[in-house]
């Protein structure tokens, strides 16, 4: 017994050349999950559905990006043996089928996942952003770059306020070869939206805390020219 788990901010949607694929992940009666990619044609007609990994510890995936290949990348988490998390990805073929998948074992806790998957611009590999070193009362950014096999080329960690969980979401790179990104702080009981900003070196620019009580990070990014940033997410009264 299964069943698609439609929970908002559980999913990701993109446009391929055939219409959209979206990932997300299935439940079954023991409470274990498998990450699904699904395709469709542009009006909506099923092409594809791919159930991936074993159903013995969870994986989970929440977001999806197209690949130089015309592939997948599926980015979320898998379960290991004691409940606890692993940031986890996994590369697919054009046709769906498995090429390889990829633990940060280092960064096993509570509630470690990748959140986001994006192509670099430049076409020089991927950006995976992630929620790190989690608890009910702590968690950092963590921003890491990746060649088309998966090898890891840089990563960085940022603890922006001392004492709080930060939760991540949304990535934009930028024009000046640097990124924005999306994020919860909590501090409990209180929870606020935030965007962080890193030059190109990975340095921090700025980072603007809303006074916005937030249920979860800003979904969307765009910079406005010579004007700034714009988010916008889920807001609590």
């Amino acid at each position: 017994k299964q069943h698609i788990h439609t929970v908002p901010g559980s999913y990701d949607i993109i446009n391929t050349e055939y219409g959209y694929a979206f990932c997300g992940f299935l439940e079954n009666e023991f409470s274990s999950s498998q990450s699904y990619l699904l395709q469709t044609n542009h009006e909506g007609g099923l092409i594809n559905t791919l159930i991936i990994g074993s159903n013995v510890y969870a994986n989970v995936s929440f977001s999806l990006c197209r690949t130089t290949d015309k592939g997948y990348l599926l980015a979320g988490f898998i379960n290991n043996s004691n409940g606890l998390h692993t940031p986890y990805l996994i590369k697919l073929d054009s046709l769906g089928v498995q090429q390889w998948d990829k633990t940060w074992d280092n960064f096993t806790d509570a509630f470690s996942a990748f959140v986001t998957a994006q192509p670099a611009k430049d076409g020089s590999g991927y950006y995976l952003v992630g929620a790190i070193n989690n608890s009910y009362s702590t968690g950092d950014v963590l921003l890491l770059k990746i060649a088309d096999d998966g090898t890891e080329i840089w990563q960085a960690v940022y603890g922006v306020n001392t004492g709080a969980r930060e939760v991540p979401k949304t990535l934009l790179q930028t024009d000046d070869g640097g990124f924005a990104i999306s994020y919860m702080k909590t501090t409990l009981p209180e929870s606020y939206s935030g965007l962080l900003k890193l030059n190109a070196d990975r340095t921090i620019a700025w980072n603007s805390d809303s006074s916005f009580y937030a249920s979860s990070p800003a979904e969307k990014i765009i910079h406005i020219a010579n004007e700034g940033y714009l988010f916008a997410g889920e807001y609590e009264t």
